[in-house]
């Protein structure tokens, strides 16, 4: 996974807060980004173009995509929207990449 994260303390075990220690794939992945990511933690909705319709929560916003967590694995189609509680309408999306339970999508000009 290119941007998990290794937990070091000066204590055994994985503290909150302790020092976060990237891997230099990641931290050169993260440095080559163009558009400036917001966490957050908002509500979603994924619709297929079925139209069945999957709650997820948005983990990383930018103004070109977004990181969505789901509760469980199941496979995307290529195109979905993506509708934000709180936000103006849903987004037409292509699905950017995917991994156990995350998926990143970006948003279609």
């Amino acid at each position: 996974m290119l941007f998990g994260s290794l937990f070091k303390s000066g204590k055994s075990g994985n503290k909150p807060g302790a020092e976060i220690v990237l891997s230099p794939a990641a931290e050169k992945a993260i440095r080559k980004r163009r558009w400036e990511r917001s966490n957050t933690y908002k509500p979603c909705t994924v619709i297929y173009p079925s139209g069945f319709k999957r709650r997820g929560v948005v983990m990383d916003l930018s103004n070109r995509g977004v990181r969505i967590r789901f509760t469980e694995r199941a496979g995307l189609p290529d195109n979905v929207q993506v509708s934000v509680d709180g936000a103006n309408g849903p987004r037409n999306a292509t699905v950017a990449w995917t991994d156990h339970i995350d998926a990143g999508l970006r948003f279609q000009a």
